[in-house]
């Protein structure tokens, strides 16, 4: 079929057959969280009793398990390739590469953060209702649409495509296996560019391992002005917006090339 063929009905049912297959673990995983987060919030709330603090408890959780279950679950995007019979299968399922890559992404992206979302604000409410029984106090509730919150999904969004070009790439492990790879890269790339500086603005930089200019050229109205309007900028505009679409991409390119 042709790889970039898009239908929406066939994708609704690729989608369809994807939820049957994690919807169990996810479903299990999301009682052990409810559970665990009653205990933990039941020692905060008497903690608070006893020492009058009161931390961003649900908002501070949210991150941790958006990013570590996020991951965990990307990561596991594409699970069947690192599987000789399942990968078989799944490559002949009958839908284009497009359809089967778009349903793996919108379960590990979209509709899980709306899915983690909405179980932490239901969580609130049932670790809420309990503490008020048990010591007639309760915590603040989840922040649904906190800016902290929102910021902690744009970050999941950005990084979900790394761990999810890497279910493609390494398969088992893929959990372990991105940031390790990751970094690996990230180091290279650090020593390439301190290497260029060098070599290229050697006239001006400080000496030693520092990547910044002397002095002079530090404080200089230039090199501010490039700096504050053009460098961050353009860096904050590449995370944002360039970032994810790449490692997309780069998944699904790797995707294709799997099934020939």
């Amino acid at each position: 079929m042709n790889k970039l063929v898009l239908s929406f009905p066939r994708l609704a049912l690729v989608l369809r057959n994807d939820l049957r297959i994690f919807v169990r673990p996810i479903l299990l995983a999301s009682a052990v969280l409810l559970g665990l987060m009653l205990i933990l919030y039941m020692v905060q709330v008497q903690d608070v009793l006893e020492h009058g603090t009161i931390p961003p408890f649900f908002t501070e959780w949210f991150g941790v398990v958006l990013f570590l279950s996020g991951f965990l679950f990307s990561s596991l995007a594409f699970f069947e390739l690192s599987h000789k019979g399942k990968a078989m299968a799944f490559l002949l399922t009958p839908a284009s590469q497009l359809e089967k890559w778009l349903s793996r992404w919108l379960l590990t992206s979209l509709g899980f953060t709306f899915y983690l979302w909405l179980v932490f604000g239901v969580i609130s409410l049932i670790c809420g209702g309990v503490s008020q029984l048990v010591f007639g106090a309760q915590l603040s509730p989840f922040e649904w649409g906190g800016e902290n919150v929102w910021l902690l999904l744009r970050l999941y969004l950005v990084f979900q495509s790394l761990f999810m070009a890497g279910s493609v790439f390494f398969g088992k492990l893929a959990f372990l296996k991105t940031p390790i790879s990751l970094a690996i890269v990230g180091v290279a790339l650090l020593l390439v560019l301190y290497v260029t500086i060098k070599l290229v603005m050697w006239d001006i930089s400080k000496p030693g391992w520092s990547f910044e200019p002397d002095g002079a050229f530090q404080n200089s109205a230039a090199y501010k002005d490039f700096m504050e309007y053009y460098a961050v900028g353009a860096l904050s505009f590449l995370f944002w917006w360039g970032m994810a679409p790449f490692f997309w991409v780069v998944s699904y390119v790797r995707l294709t090339e799997k099934e020939v």
